[in-house]
């Protein structure tokens, strides 16, 4: 059967201020802005909301106000997303369910962990070994927490992994680590 996707095209995170998210993007791992989009809609009008909340699965009451797209290394994009909702929940934890962070691959986790601490984020404990299948020397990871709360995984895996030999399917590697 032939796939359906092609590939991650973007990663959407929303996030409390695209200006400071932004900047802790570029500062962090030196993010590229694309394009930005403002909500230009009249948003006093209730069929405009209710069509929006259709269109996104908003809760009622919350209103998209822009949306920001950045292009991060040779990957996906990122594409932030700004709410004004007064009820809004605080970023997942990874017990939560549904998408609750995004990996980047890095050549070298401190390096990288120091960064997302110079732009304001903090790190977490490690980094770590990757564990069974996915280990290798010197494959490793490090969770890091951006301002807004949101958890951005560094992992790098420079050495073949254990999965390659049980299965011909590969993960993506950057070319230099392939």
């Amino acid at each position: 059967m032939t796939a359906v996707a092609r590939a991650i095209d973007h990663v959407g995170v929303t996030v409390p201020n695209i200006e400071d998210a932004t900047k802790f993007l570029v500062e962090a791992f030196g993010a590229e802005v694309i394009f930005a989009m403002d909500s230009h809609r009249d948003v006093s009008d209730p069929a405009v909301l209710a069509q929006e909340q259709a269109k996104l699965g908003t809760r009622p009451g919350a209103r998209w106000t822009r949306t920001l797209v950045l292009r991060l290394g040779e990957g996906p994009s990122i594409e932030l997303f700004e709410y004004d909702d007064s009820e809004r929940l605080p970023p997942p934890t990874p017990s939560d369910l549904g998408i609750q962070h995004f990996g980047l691959y890095v050549d070298d986790i401190e390096r990288a962990a120091e960064s997302v601490v110079a732009a304001g984020g903090r790190r977490l404990d490690g980094p770590t070994l990757l564990p069974a299948l996915e280990s290798g020397e010197g494959n490793m990871w490090l969770y890091t927490v951006a301002p807004w709360g949101g958890i951005i995984e560094l992992v790098s895996y420079p050495s073949p992994q254990e999965y390659e030999q049980h299965t011909e399917v590969r993960r993506w590697r950057p070319p230099a680590a392939q």
